[in-house]
């Protein structure tokens, strides 16, 4: 994966042309929000296995598995959620980007490190908390990023 916007995977309720646009999804991405229309990771693992089935013609297995994504920093909205009338004023500034660098401004990826945890074989390699390194956030351009998964790879293949 290689995104500037956290994962909105949604049962199909979630409205992203309100006056919010995509913010709305960042609105549902919280701890109390369990349970609402962004659809659980897990279930997006198990998703991602059954589609790899189907199309191989066989059962897929976690183990044959290796995901990678170039994501933003995790940095959750954190706040009130606005109103539709505050959406749609001129002061509405959208949700907080998780940083900005000469790439441009890239927004939380908390779910993609979630989906990743998800997984034996993952890049970036978690930390202890969960979290993953942004490499959105780094700046420059993606030779470092893509470097440093290319290595990953050769050598969780030996």
């Amino acid at each position: 994966f290689v995104s500037d916007e956290n994962d909105c995977s949604h049962d199909g309720t979630i409205d992203e042309s309100t006056a919010c646009g995509g913010d709305v999804c960042e609105f549902w991405n919280t701890e109390e929000s369990l349970g609402g229309p962004l659809l659980p990771v897990a279930g997006l693992k198990a998703q991602l296995l059954g589609n790899l089935s189907v199309s191989k013609g066989r059962n897929v297995t976690e183990a044959e598995v290796f995901v990678g994504s170039i994501h933003g920093q995790a940095k959750r909205h954190e706040g009130e959620v606005p109103t539709a009338a505050q959406c749609a004023s001129d002061d509405y500034a959208g949700i907080e980007p998780s940083c900005a660098t000469s790439l441009g401004i890239s927004f939380s990826g908390d779910r993609y490190d979630r989906f990743l945890a998800q997984f034996q074989h993952a890049f970036p390699v978690p930390e202890d908390d969960g979290a993953t390194v942004g490499w959105m956030c780094r700046g420059g351009d993606f030779s470092p990023a893509l470097q440093s998964l290319g290595e990953w790879l050769g050598s969780s293949l030996r």
